[in-house]
């Protein structure tokens, strides 16, 4: 292995308050400049729905092919509507969908990623937070028993740390 990444949201891909650019981080930059393989020699999760929690880029992109560059008039009783939609989008897929933490990541071969970064993590979180701490706190917190209304998916840091942590389970 020539190259591990551990640290928070720098050294993850973090952009638009989301988890979705694995693909920009530093280290997936420098793994390139080494030339190991994307997905092969460096392996870093690639994040569906445009990431978690809530991918700003994705609203603001939606909203500008439903309404373009002016919202005018009655529109705007409409936006909050086409907003929440992306929002739920993405709660679906991360607490009902495949992007839940029950599912294996993608086709369920990748055993682990070189880049295991999460938003949020510390030092102590390195060796701290394991897949089975955030099933206990998802599961000890449980889940909202319907889609709230603007409310992206239950325990996002979790969330994002299980997939990361542990993608085959």
């Amino acid at each position: 292995m020539r190259l591990f990444t551990i640290g928070d949201s720098v050294s993850q891909g973090f952009m638009s308050l989301a988890a979705a650019r694995t693909d920009l981080s530093y280290s997936t930059l420098l793994a390139s400049k080494l030339n190991l393989e994307p997905q092969v020699d460096y392996r870093f999760p690639n994040w569906e729905m445009g990431g978690i929690p809530l991918n700003l880029e994705n609203i603001m992109r939606t909203l500008n092919r439903r309404y373009g560059s002016n919202i005018r008039g009655f529109e705007w009783f409409t936006v909050l509507q086409t907003i929440n939609d992306v929002v739920d989008q993405a709660e679906d897929y991360y607490e009902r969908g495949e992007g839940r933490p029950e599912e294996p990541y993608g086709d369920g071969s990748i055993e682990f990623f070189h880049n295991v970064a999460v938003r949020g993590f510390d030092v102590a979180d390195a060796w701290q937070v394991t897949p089975n701490v955030c099933k206990d706190v998802m599961d000890s917190t449980g889940e909202r028993p319907g889609d709230g209304y603007l409310a992206g998916p239950d325990n996002p840091y979790y969330r994002t740390a299980i997939k990361v942590l542990n993608p085959s389970l």
